[in-house]
């Protein structure tokens, strides 16, 4: 696997699209999934306290989106 460097998140997130920063951030801090990340609303972000509730996961099976619990610790 290949991972950015603190520096470079920060110069990926100051190039793309203002709408997409949150998402490099988070993806790049956050230590969520893909799936989890994709599930996320708005609701689950509290930006007062700095937190965000993972509650469900979404991925693609056979061309379908499949909704569910995110993964636990021991999965």
């Amino acid at each position: 696997m290949n991972f950015l460097l603190p520096d470079q998140v920060a110069l990926l997130a100051e190039c793309i699209h203002p709408r997409y920063r949150a998402y490099v951030l988070v993806q790049a801090y956050g230590g969520l999934r893909s799936g989890e990340m994709a599930a996320l609303k708005p609701a689950q972000v509290d930006l007062t306290e700095g937190r965000i509730e993972v509650i469900s996961s979404v991925s693609e099976v056979g061309g379908r989106l499949i909704w569910g619990p995110p993964k636990s610790h021991r999965g």
